[in-house]
């Protein structure tokens, strides 16, 4: 994270060391990213104001840009935050892309070629639904026949 991380407006380089210490918590999530395709900045806009603006932009190849602020006056509470923020959108992204025991979301993802998820499992054979004596599938008849 360290490396991907770029300060702008409003943040002194001397200050870098202890935003990278605070912001490390983000490793666990952007470590499922190859290092070279995520790219975080963080600004301030009218530091030590009120109307003081602290925000965290993550860039990752492939995916929707990501953006967490905050208005606290506090830097250390707003640095808090947009990371608290970030890492919320991280999670949900991962979600969105590896939906892992999620059966609803596993047949509305799409592959990276293009098809779906639900086809891709059911060439494995891990969708099949036997049909059963009576023509539903996988469920016998409980009526009996007159």
């Amino acid at each position: 994270m360290a490396q991907s991380l770029r300060l702008a407006g409003g943040i002194a380089a001397a200050e870098r060391a202890g935003l990278v210490a605070r912001l490390s918590a983000l490793d666990d999530q952007l470590a499922r990213y190859p290092a070279e395709a995520v790219e975080l900045e963080l600004s301030v806009e009218a530091r030590g104001t009120r109307g003081q603006r602290l925000t965290l932009e993550c860039s990752i190849s492939g995916m929707v840009r990501m953006v967490a602020a905050s208005a606290e006056w506090d830097l250390r509470a707003a640095l808090m935050r947009v990371r608290e923020g970030m890492r919320r959108q991280l999670d949900d992204a991962a979600t969105r892309r590896e939906p892992r025991n999620d059966r609803h979301l596993r047949r509305s993802v799409l592959d990276s070629d293009g098809s779906s998820h639900r086809r891709a499992l059911a060439g494995q054979g891990v969708l099949r639904c036997p049909v059963g004596p009576s023509g539903s599938a996988g469920r016998p008849s409980h009526r009996s026949s007159r």
